[in-house]
């Protein structure tokens, strides 16, 4: 008979796959933005949104913030993209876990559906930038008209949010379908890992038993 997994271990489980998880898309928040700038579409498409949407769908929204902080200023370091001068890496490294948090809330918290997490934390990226040109982008030495540059990028980088709410909603259900994150359906909750079947002798949850 199969025995359901105790705090501790679920607790610890979870906090493992986080981590991985947060691994994982960290180093893909890395390689992807490379790959699209090899052939000069890094600004069209967003491909560093894709991993730190999918932290913020996926993992701890505390953990998938820190990713949205870290991988852009990571990624300025390595490779220069983005740009520490003009600021965009620093502005981004605001932008990114705003992002992941918002999209964390809408679909895990307020449980709805993921398109409308995705759209809706994409959205909030874009007050969020608004906010950043009015505010802080002038103490940074960055001189921007808030409205036209918000409506300027939002035209240039469109493809980039199609591909972001396309890919991103069937990437994360890829994986809550073939991993143990725990799937949430738009009509309720996310299933508890305490309540999936466990394996007797270290506690680890399984699909199955």
């Amino acid at each position: 008979m199969c025995n359901h997994v105790t705090s501790g271990p679920t607790s610890s489980f979870l906090k493992a796959r986080d981590i991985s998880l947060a691994g994982l898309l960290g180093a893909l928040g890395l390689v992807l933005p490379m790959l699209f700038h090899l052939i000069g579409l890094g600004k069209v498409f967003l491909p560093m949104f894709i991993p730190i949407l999918m932290a913020g769908l996926l993992i701890s929204p505390w953990m998938a913030a820190l990713l949205g902080i870290v991988v852009p200023l990571l990624s300025a370091l390595l490779t220069g993209m983005p740009p520490l001068v003009p600021p965009i890496a620093i502005l981004m490294a605001i932008e990114l876990p705003v992002i992941a948090m918002v999209a964390h809330l809408l679909y895990r918290r307020w449980r709805l559906h993921i398109v409308i997490a995705v759209v809706g934390a994409l959205v909030a990226g874009k007050l969020v930038t608004g906010i950043e040109i009015v505010t802080i982008a002038p103490l940074l030495g960055l001189q921007r008209a808030a409205i036209p540059y918000l409506v300027v990028t939002t035209v240039t980088s469109l493809p980039g949010i199609i591909l972001n709410i396309v890919v991103v909603p069937l990437a994360v259900r890829a994986i809550e379908r073939v991993t143990l994150v725990p799937p949430r359906g738009p009509s309720g909750p996310p299933t508890p890992l305490s309540s999936l079947p466990s394996n007797q002798e270290n506690g680890t949850p399984w699909l199955d038993c």
